[in-house]
């Protein structure tokens, strides 16, 4: 999990300029082509296929269509934790030896179970302290993820977080807004399974959760409300203007 916070640079992209995202859910497999202009991003290719029982045909598929071999990825779950943290103040070279001594406080795994990363947010706090990003994955899960790819002829990139995907995104397209200085601004992506919370305070990210209540609890409870199909019930979660009551099969 490199360059957590890394925006789009030429050194990460391929000879043609471009990079690529590849998000797995639970549901559906999305995948985003980019290409670094001189002043900004251009949006070349985007795919969005749903999850079946073996991943690789939809990965091969997507990445035919899309013309790609390299992809950056992320993770997300309770195999994955990202925590905020005071540390007495310190350079990047320190924390990166500190860090497997100090990071086992706050995360509930093993330090030996896990790909570890972090960041420096703020390092003018009180009382000599600085604000660090901690990030750590099970490196079950990381290998589970690198494994799908090479079985679908793909290379990983960055590995990243789910969260830290997101802030990114969020502050690459609003990096100087003058509405979002000075105050806090919540981050919510909801997927189908999980539901991704992150709180940044003056564009710094104070707080990022993964929350077991998403897409699909909201499907399951209108099926139950209104005695409709999965299918109906998520054609109505999905556009409730067009699919009025009563006219959703």
């Amino acid at each position: 999990m490199s360059a957590l916070f890394a925006k789009l640079s030429g050194k990460k992209t391929a000879k043609d300029g471009s990079t690529v995202g590849l998000d797995i859910g639970s549901s559906s497999v999305k995948v985003i082509k980019l290409k670094r202009l001189k002043d900004n991003v251009e949006l070349v290719s985007l795919g969005v296929e749903g999850v079946g029982l073996d991943l690789v045909p939809t990965l091969k598929m997507l990445s035919q269509e899309n013309d790609f071999k390299k992809c950056n990825v992320s993770v997300s779950g309770s195999s994955s934790i990202t925590r905020y943290i005071n540390f007495p103040k310190m350079t990047e070279t320190e924390l990166k030896q500190a860090l497997k001594f100090e990071a086992q406080k706050h995360i509930p795994f093993g330090i030996a179970e896990v790909g570890l990363d972090s960041h420096i947010l703020k390092n003018d706090l009180p009382d000599n302290k600085m604000l660090v990003l901690l990030a750590a994955a099970k490196k079950e899960l990381i290998v589970q993820r690198i494994k799908i790819l090479e079985d679908a002829a793909l290379r990983p990139g960055i590995i990243d977080m789910d969260s830290m995907a997101i802030i990114n995104a969020f502050m690459f397209n609003y990096p100087e807004d003058e509405y979002f200085r000075n105050k806090a601004v919540a981050v919510l992506n909801i997927g189908a399974s999980y539901t991704s919370l992150s709180i940044l305070d003056d564009g710094i990210p104070r707080l990022s959760r993964d929350i077991h209540i998403a897409g699909n609890n909201f499907t399951n409870k209108l099926m139950d409300n209104f005695a409709f199909d999965f299918d109906s019930a998520e054609k109505l979660k999905v556009n409730p203007e067009k699919e009025k009551l009563g006219t959703v099969a």
